[in-house]
């Protein structure tokens, strides 16, 4: 299992802020969030011993272990003492204080290599999300662009339907005049610079209409509303699809 939240500028994702959580068939008994071990620098003493207590299975949560545990924490990280916890709970010995004692000891978890291989799992999980969640958010900003393009052909359409021949051609000669000298380099005469031509006059009719503003306004808005319903349902996609393993990166980027 795992969550993450995008961190953005201005409107462009720029990093993930990633919590993974740990499958755990006895979830009931062990409830270890990752999220808790990356906390555990900034937890007072007395916070960290409770952290340890709740990873125990409940019937082991006695006086006894609990002072114990309080002892470990002068001599042990309390990061490494959750691991050889969460180990010596998927065992299930039958007598959990004294294995977990020799698991301490000898660090039966392999704490070192765990953190490793969570490492490495949380870094591979950003990148795909990383990767898949640009993708996302290009394709919403392209819908907003999309809606609000429409929109202005729309007003461009109506406000020149309504000249008058003399109008219309008076307007035409001036911004084919004025795109000329701001595109040199577009051939007049082509699709591109009849474009060109009719955005410029599109930008100039709703520049002076304050109608016009406020309809696009909420066209845009619409558009970004609905965008990110789309984005939304495409992110929880994304989460279950990673959940289950349907994505994998490729191994040029392990």
């Amino acid at each position: 299992m795992f969550d993450f939240e995008e961190i953005k500028e201005s409107r462009k994702v720029v990093a993930l802020n990633f919590t993974i959580y740990k499958n755990n068939t006895n979830a009931d008994k062990i409830v270890k969030p990752k999220s808790q071990q990356n906390a555990i620098e900034q937890y007072s003493d007395n916070q960290r011993l409770k952290l340890l207590i709740n990873a125990l299975p409940e019937e082991e949560r006695t006086k006894s272990i609990e002072a114990y545990l309080a002892k470990c924490l002068k001599d042990y990280d309390a990061r490494y003492l959750l691991h050889q916890i969460e180990y010596v709970a998927q065992q299930k010995p039958k007598s959990f204080f004294a294995y977990l004692k020799k698991a301490i000891e000898e660090d039966y978890a392999k704490a070192e290599l765990v953190e490793e291989q969570e490492r490495a799992e949380k870094e591979r999980i950003e990148r795909l999300v990383q990767q898949e969640l640009e993708k996302l958010e290009a394709e919403k900003l392209s819908l907003i662009d999309m809606a609000v393009d429409r929109e202005k052909d729309r007003i461009y359409e109506e406000y020149v339907s309504l000249l008058e021949n003399n109008e219309k051609q008076e307007l035409f000669n001036e911004y084919r005049a004025k795109t000329k000298e701001l595109y040199q380099d577009v051939k007049e005469g082509s699709f591109l610079f009849e474009e060109t031509m009719k955005r410029l006059i599109t930008e100039y009719i709703i520049s002076k209409n304050e109608i016009y503003q406020k309809r696009l306004e909420k066209i845009r808005k619409d558009a970004e509303e609905k965008a990110e319903r789309a984005y939304q349902r495409e992110k929880e996609t994304l989460r279950e699809k990673i959940e289950n393993g349907y994505l994998r990166l490729p191994l040029t980027l392990y």
